[in-house]
């Protein structure tokens, strides 16, 4: 230190610098010598910061001249906002709440570093508003010095049982009842209450926190978000009025409103509400009296996830405009009669998709919703982008609807037809994601109504796809126009397995290359994209390359051309293009044990390539 603070080290100092860093070293001087004063007659190796030494010194001098010291150096220059910002970083989350308590809030030790420090603290509310009850002496502290900051309690689900969780509530209810917090909230605008616990996924509770009628005192005039995550509060409370944002979500119906309930709560909100989420909090049971219909002009976005029947009857109980984004997650209870049972749900899709026009009613609005998703996976799922033309593929992003029907499509045929008739016609889709189409998909998609004749770009996923490369070739002569995406462009293929193992032959990749061969006399198809595709070689994208110059493959990156193909691709070459025929004559099948032996390697060959571009040893694989 003394080094540091020499005449020569400070001549090279800054100007602005000098200053302090010379009251420090008078500072220093002072401090050593009133300990030097104090270790008179004791050993002079004691040291000056000695706590039995500071007892025989005027104990009030050398505390100023440490906080005078102190107040010099240039953290303590930083404004308290700032410095305030720099504490509430170090106050993280703790998930593992059966750590130590000093590691849980090790972020407290800025309070203890010099006086300027914890008075900065202290008078920094949001510190201590994350109250942790597993420490409930704690509590009624933490709840003064975080005054009228907002506060979270974290309660760990495994320690709900035990016996000091219990006094940590009690505590904390004593502590909030002596500062009125649960009498009134005057002040409160946003309430939000969750008992999850992700951590502790195996110990999923099927419980909801019920809590009184009276809570918050009836009284919160300024009440305007709330978000309950398996919480109840009565649904007469005045908790739910004149609110921009309400948030449901339950594990259980047992707490459903009734359908009159319901709209009476959001009538108490009309011209308020801006965002509704209701999930399993929809009762089955529809109204056997009249209901008026609830207008909700300033609705931006609605979710509502349960039954098929109570979503459709509520829907039919509530207005908002075209412009809202809406998301339905649908379950049909009854497989039987499941295109009965959603009958309601489509016809309100019906009346929903009929207002498209009014919300986007130019052609530079309808453009903006060119993406159109589709999957066939259970649940059955479309997507359609909203204004700001977010890609409607099978990653997140914004949409005008979002709509998942849970059912067995596999045995439902009509229903998923009924589903794509609802939503047409889609004249204006352009770029169009399908993942796993189903034959009956695909049938639908060819309707006269339905009207995809504009779609430009196809993005398919899935493992087998014959069923959608036969309709591709299909070509309408009198009307000398391709039946399925006459305009169609680029052609997009995700995770398709391209070998059948059940008959051992490449029968998709044939169907592409005959579907490219066609589609190139006609209306060629300019791109095609193979992503993740499986059981493939560079001897197939050769041969596609000859219908489709730019073929684009993910695994083509980075791989070097060997000469040990060249008898394999002579033969697939054949078979692909239709060259080579059987004993009989025919093209259109394999008649020699030979040419199987050849396809069998081919695959054997794709195969060792796949783990050897993944560092797998393939002599464990193929010996």
């Amino acid at each position: 230190m003394e080094e540091n603070l020499s005449p020569h080290n400070m001549s090279n100092m800054p100007a602005g610098n000098c200053s302090y860093v010379v009251e420090i070293d008078i500072i220093d001087q002072k401090i050593q010598r009133i300990a030097k004063e104090a270790r008179k007659g004791q050993d002079s190796s004691v040291d000056s910061t000695d706590p039995q030494v500071e007892k025989h010194v005027e104990l009030d001098e050398l505390t100023k001249l440490k906080t005078r010291r102190n107040e010099l150096v240039p953290i303590s220059r930083l404004p308290e906002e700032l410095l305030s910002k720099f504490f509430k970083l170090c106050v993280r989350p703790k998930k593992n709440y059966y750590a130590p308590m000093f590691h849980r809030w090790s972020w407290t030790k800025v309070s203890h570093i010099c006086k300027h420090w914890r008075n900065v603290a202290l008078g920094c509310p949001a510190l201590w508003g994350c109250l942790d009850l597993t420490t409930p002496t704690w509590i009624p502290e933490m709840l003064r010095r975080s005054q009228m900051a907002p506060l979270v309690i974290n309660m760990p689900q495994l320690l709900i049982l035990k016996p000091k969780s219990a006094d940590a509530i009690k505590t904390l209810e004593k502590a909030l009842g002596e500062l009125e917090m649960l009498q009134a909230a005057p002040l409160l605008h946003t309430l939000q209450l969750s008992a999850k616990e992700t951590g502790d996924w195996f110990a999923e509770s099927e419980c909801i926190v019920v809590l009184p009628l009276d809570f918050l005192g009836g009284h919160t005039p300024s009440l305007r978000h709330v978000d309950l995550q398996d919480f109840h509060i009565p649904w007469d409370s005045s908790v739910f009025r004149n609110l921009t944002s309400l948030k449901i979500i339950h594990k259980s119906t047992d707490h459903a409103p009734s359908l009159q309930q319901l709209t009476e709560i959001l009538s108490r909100m009309p011209a308020s509400l801006e965002t509704l989420e209701l999930e399993r909090v929809l009762s089955l049971a529809n109204s056997t009296t009249t209901i008026k219909v609830v207008q909700l002009p300033r609705l931006r976005s609605i979710r509502l996830d349960g039954d098929v029947v109570s979503c459709a009857n509520l829907l039919e109980r509530i207005s908002f405009p075209s412009t809202t984004t809406m998301e339905f997650d649908c379950v049909v209870r009854y497989e039987a009669d499941a295109l009965e049972k959603a009958s309601p749900m489509l016809a309100t899709l019906s009346r929903l998709r009929g207002r498209m026009s009014q919300a986007f009613p130019s052609e530079s609005s309808l453009s903006a919703m060119s993406d159109l998703y589709i999957s066939c996976h259970n649940p059955f799922h479309v997507q359609l982008p909203g204004e700001n033309g977010a890609s409607a593929s099978w990653h997140s992003g914004s949409y005008w609807l979002d709509f998942r029907m849970l059912y067995d499509t596999s045995r439902n045929d009509n229903l998923n037809l009924r589903i794509i008739e609802v939503i047409s016609p889609l004249t204006h889709v352009r770029v169009l994601s399908l993942d796993n189409p189903s034959s009956t998909l695909v049938n639908a998609l060819n309707q006269p109504m339905v009207s995809l004749d504009c779609v430009h770009t196809l993005h398919l996923h899935g493992s087998y796809l014959s069923d959608i490369f036969e309709e591709l070739k299909a070509f309408i002569e009198t009307e000398q126009r391709f039946a399925l995406f006459p305009s169609l462009k680029s052609f997009s293929l995700s995770e398709v397995e391209f070998f059948d193992y059940s008959t051992e032959t490449y029968e998709d990749l044939y169907l592409l290359k005959d579907m490219l061969v066609l589609r190139s006399e006609k209306a060629p198809i300019e791109s095609l994209q193979l992503k993740m595709c499986k059981s493939l070689s560079r001897k197939h994208i050769r041969l596609l390359r000859e219908v489709c110059q730019n073929v684009e493959w993910d695994r083509e990156v980075g791989v070097e051309e060997e000469s040990n193909y060249a008898d394999e691709d002579e033969s697939v070459g054949k078979r692909l293009s239709g060259d080579e025929e059987s004993e009989d004559g025919s093209s259109e099948e394999m008649a020699s044990d030979e040419d199987s032996m050849l396809e069998f390697s081919a695959i054997q060959e794709a195969e060792r390539e796949y783990y050897i571009n993944r560092g797998i040893p393939t002599a464990l694989l193929f010996g």
